[in-house]
């Protein structure tokens, strides 16, 4: 796409144009738009309309870490402590997360 510095939130079924290619954007384009690791998927099996759903219906990575953050970030871990949570109760991260 260039020196794309702007994008329109895409949504479902959105339709983007991109005037300097003079073109729409293509499904996988809506997808890297949202920061879709495009390496790793197996998208060929989906079509046209359920990859656009899916960018449509995606948040960006960085968006959800920031929403997730904040959600942790309001957690009073001594109150757990209180109710008997110990270390060994926590679910383990992760070693290789997709991301």
């Amino acid at each position: 796409m260039g020196h794309c510095q702007h994008v329109p939130c895409i949504t479902p079924r959105g339709e983007f144009f991109h005037i300097g290619q003079n073109r729409y954007l293509l499904d996988v384009e809506k997808l890297l738009f949202q920061s879709f690791p495009m390496v790793n998927l197996n998208i060929c099996h989906l079509t046209r309309r359920e990859l656009e759903d899916l960018a449509g219906n995606a948040m960006n990575i960085r968006a959800a870490t920031a929403a997730w953050l904040c959600g942790l970030s309001t957690l009073n871990i001594d109150a757990w402590n209180q109710h008997g949570v110990t270390e060994s109760d926590r679910m383990p991260l992760p070693r290789d997360p997709w991301f």
